[in-house]
């Protein structure tokens, strides 16, 4: 960041002083594009739903409140009083909005019956010189009596070049409610609120203010995000719950463990069933806004059978509604030995819509040993079990084990293991 020198007895320039102005801009918009990017970012610019007669000439209108919009620009398009004009170079400039703004939309709702139409509002970075005056300059023939404007000219010269933020409205086409489109972003600007406008309607109300799906606000201050992934939540009892997003929350990491499968039964001696496959696994990082509630969902594991199949594992997954964020699907169950073993086993689950997304691990096939039997292992996780003798096939191991097959008459084959839901913040 440069600093200009000045020394004791110097004769300050103009230059001076508006370079001191320069370069602290251009200080204020390196730090902004170190932390935002060259992007266009809205801060704060809330809207509120205004009484009908607030606004003259407009029933429906809105407020929008105070806050900032960074736009990257040239660091000067014109001259900025004796300093030339500046397009070699672009920095993230910052417009405020202080105060609020009172926006108008119509004054009349649609009149037809079951019609609705959508009102954009969008706003854009805007750097003008204003203040425009008549100043003082020096006469050197006559220094107590000045001039009045160069040349004592008396033409008036703007005094400020301000960045601010400006507003516009935008009127869609009026349609059935539910099929109304939202008009296009006028050139220059970004979209902020879609504001929609209902037959019978007298005025706006909070209801009717959506954010723009575009639109560039920033998410949260530095001082309301939580640095970093380092709590997390474990959910391990199988069913359906749910994760309110903490303050200061916008981006959480997931992983899902699908359900084991369970083994294969068996009632014939000197057979075994076969294993159930593991449960998939996948990681994600997942965009979230503090406030909301998301679906866990922790699959359960299957339950082996004496005289059939084991069942299968159940599915794990984090939605947004009925939308899936994050999912692994359970293992399937292995298969029962009529006599001789088997020759299929359970189909590991699989990992979706992550950065990583994995398959369980594969499961064993039971095998026959005259009078001995050998259970086939269940995938990623589930235990073997022993040869010889009635025995049950072993549990698989959470999260998303494989049980493994029974062998040597009326033996089950074990469970799958549950699987599991985390999520850091």
């Amino acid at each position: 960041m440069n600093r200009d020198l000045i020394y004791p007895g110097q004769i300050a320039l103009a230059e001076n002083m508006l370079d001191s102005f320069k370069d602290a801009m251009v200080g204020i918009g390196a730090n902004s594009e170190a932390m935002l990017g060259q992007g266009t970012t809205a801060y704060g610019l809330a809207c509120t739903a205004l009484a009908s007669g607030v606004v003259s000439g407009s029933a429906f209108a809105v407020q929008i409140g105070r806050g900032f919009m960074f736009s990257y620009q040239e660091t000067d398009p014109n001259a900025y009083g004796v300093l030339g004009a500046d397009t070699a170079t672009n920095i993230l400039k910052t417009g405020i909005n202080l105060g609020t703004t009172n926006l108008g939309l119509t004054n009349a709702a649609p009149a037809t019956t079951g019609y609705s139409v959508n009102y954009l509002v969008s706003a854009a970075f805007q750097e003008a010189d204003t203040g425009s005056t008549v100043l003082p300059y020096v006469n050197a023939a006559n220094p107590a009596s000045p001039y009045a404007g160069p040349s004592n000219s008396g033409v008036s010269q703007n005094t400020l070049r301000a960045q601010t933020v400006v507003f516009q409205v935008t009127a869609g086409t009026a349609a059935a409610t539910g099929t109304q489109t939202t008009p296009a972003t006028p050139s220059g600007y970004v979209p902020l609120y879609v504001v929609t406008v209902t037959n019978a309607q007298t005025a706006v109300a909070g209801g009717n203010i959506a954010i723009a799906p575009a639109a560039p606000f920033l998410r949260g201050n530095m001082t309301q995000m939580v640095p970093g992934f380092g709590t997390p939540v474990q959910f391990t009892s199988t069913g359906t719950q749910s994760f309110l997003v903490p303050p200061g929350v916008y981006m959480i990491r997931g992983e899902v463990w699908g359900g084991g499968g369970a083994g294969g039964g068996d009632t014939v001696a000197g057979a075994g069933g076969s294993g159930g496959g593991g449960g998939g696994y996948a990681l994600g990082m997942i965009p979230v806004t503090p406030g909301e509630t998301l679906t866990v969902v922790v699959g359960a594991g299957g339950a082996g059978s004496q005289t059939g199949n084991g069942a299968g594992g159940g599915t794990s997954s984090i939605k947004r509604g009925s939308t899936v964020l994050l999912q692994a699907t359970g293992g399937t169950g292995g298969y029962y030995s009529g006599g001789g073993g088997t020759t299929s086993t359970g189909t590991p689950g699989v990992g979706t819509l992550g950065a990583i997304n994995r398959s369980g691990g594969g499961a064993g096939n039971g095998q026959a040993y005259g009078t001995s039997a050998l259970g086939g292992f269940g995938g990623s996780g589930g235990n073997g079990n022993g040869q010889g003798g009635p025995s049950n096939g072993a549990a698989g191991q959470a999260p998303g084990g494989g049980g493994a097959g029974g062998i040597n008459d009326i033996s089950p084959g074990g469970n799958g293991g549950a699987g599991e839901v985390d999520i850091w913040y």
